[in-house]
């Protein structure tokens, strides 16, 4: 009880009202006429709520109403446009925390794939991240050091075909002297 308590203080969502059965009494349906009133006061704590992104809070609303309003058919029924916004909100927050988790599992294999040398799977892996969130400095960051990596790699390439070219040269053109020292 402690805890749920200090849920509700911390999200600033549940008012003072009398939808919170106080301990020892049985919660009191109002009348009729009051009910869309306090329907629209729920609503409103309820969007507040989503609003401020706190889905827990937006639920214990819904739960806490329910509770006050008991046997009442028409709560549930007023009540479901809500719970589905909050289900949409949940089902979005769940997307938001996926794709937060792929990011960082892409750039983290990015910055190993840097590590190993392996600038082409390096530069793949951070273009998915850059795909996810094309804002992310560190996708971008990865990027730019594997380009730099593979050019690096082309230009130690090609100055090992240049070395390469020179020793066969060079062995050509001592072969080619040999037959000549030899003569002499």
């Amino acid at each position: 009880a402690e805890e749920l308590q200090s849920v509700l203080d911390e999200s600033e969502v549940v008012e003072a009202t009398n939808l919170i059965p106080q301990q020892g009494a049985a919660p009191v349906a109002a009348p009729p006429a009051e009910r869309p009133t306090e329907m629209a006061q729920i609503e409103e704590r309820v969007q507040r709520a989503l609003a401020a992104g706190n889905l827990t809070g937006a639920e214990l609303e819904l739960t806490l109403a329910q509770k006050a309003w008991r046997s009442s058919g028409s709560f549930a029924q007023a009540a479901a446009p809500l719970r589905e916004q909050i289900a949409r909100a949940r089902a979005q927050q769940d997307d938001e925390r996926r794709s937060a988790e792929k990011l960082r599992l892409l750039l983290e294999r990015g910055r190993s794939r840097l590590d190993l040398g392996e600038f082409d799977d390096a530069r793949m892996v951070f273009e998915a991240a850059l795909d996810i969130d094309p804002n992310s400095p560190e996708g971008a960051d990865g990027i730019a050091r594997a380009d730099a990596g593979l050019a690096a790699q082309a230009e130690e390439s090609a100055r090992a075909a240049q070395a390469s070219e020179l020793m066969r040269e060079s062995s050509a053109h001592l072969a080619s002297d040999a037959p000549e020292a030899a003569a002499e």
